[in-house]
């Protein structure tokens, strides 16, 4: 009898002792993850693959602000607009709405009458011009018009630096020519088509120094030039100036191709096909649609 009882008491201690350390291995494993919880909501606990809120979620950056700089001529300006926006304002709303970025206007330095030589020059000595440009992202460039057309209605008026205009004729002025006398930009006179092609070799080497001197203020910017065209297309004497206007737009897309954010929008066949649509009434510069088309192309091949 007193055996049994001992074996039911040492029974009754392993049972008890079994139950003591279950209930002991309950505890450390709630307490650990009492620690594991508060070490979680504490942040103590390493990293850990969570969402985000929208607004905080990686690759969703702040938007990018796209800042312009207009420079050149009197197409840059908006000359012949009845409106006064021209190419560049429409440009700037239309990439607003297609990239979905604020857009600015850095400054549009466009001077009626500006040559590439006289811009060459801007962007060696003006610091508001170096200052533009190195705070440009797209650079917006019409230039080279003057340069020929001036060229040709004053090669028997020009001094002698190769070039250079009879002072103070460096901008256009109104219409004033006639069926028989066609006019350059506003300026009664002969077209010679002969002194245009002597002069397109002079006019491209400032193109390229005009080129140069952007990419060494900015390399990083993008730079988009609209062609040339020729206004006298639908007189029959100056059609041939087509082909000399040809002739730069391929000396001008050779000088840019050495700059891998350089292109030119061209803009020749706008005018050609249908150029008493785009044209204003000076007969020179395109008006309100002429502005639309060229700002339809350069918004195209921005992405």
């Amino acid at each position: 009898m007193d055996k049994q009882r001992m074996a039911e008491r040492q029974g009754s201690k392993g049972l008890w002792r079994g139950i003591a350390l279950v209930a002991t291995a309950a505890t450390l494993l709630l307490l650990a993850g009492f620690v594991y919880a508060v070490s979680d909501v504490m942040g103590l606990g390493g990293p850990r693959n969570t969402l985000l809120p929208p607004e905080q979620t990686p690759g969703q950056s702040e938007r990018q602000e796209l800042r312009i700089t207009a420079l050149g001529d009197s197409l840059t300006r908006g000359v012949g607009d009845a409106n006064g926006r021209g190419y560049v304002n429409l440009v700037l709303e239309g990439l607003e709405e297609k990239l979905d970025v604020p857009v600015r206007l850095n400054n549009n330095l466009a001077v009626g009458g500006m040559r590439a030589d006289e811009l060459a020059d801007k962007l060696e000595s003006d610091s508001g011009y170096q200052y533009a440009i190195r705070q440009a992202d797209l650079i917006l460039l019409t230039i080279g018009g003057n340069d020929l057309f001036q060229f040709a209605r004053y090669q028997e008026e020009a001094p002698s630096v190769e070039g250079a205009l009879p002072e103070g004729e460096g901008a256009l002025p109104q219409d004033s020519g006639t069926a028989d006398t066609p006019s350059v930009g506003g300026v009664p006179g002969e077209l010679s088509i002969e002194a245009l092609g002597e002069r397109i070799e002079t006019a491209l080497d400032r193109f390229r120094l005009v080129a140069e001197r952007i990419h060494t203020l900015n390399p990083e910017a993008r730079l988009i030039y609209v062609g040339l065209y020729n206004p006298f297309y639908d007189v029959p004497e100056l059609r041939p100036a087509s082909l000399l206007v040809q002739q730069w737009n391929n000396g001008v897309y050779t000088i840019l191709q050495s700059y891998p954010d350089m292109q030119m929008v061209p803009a020749y066949d706008l005018f050609e096909a249908t150029i008493n649509s785009y044209l204003s009434g000076d007969r020179f510069h395109p008006n309100g649609a002429g502005y639309e088309q060229i700002a339809e192309r350069i918004i195209q091949i921005i992405e």
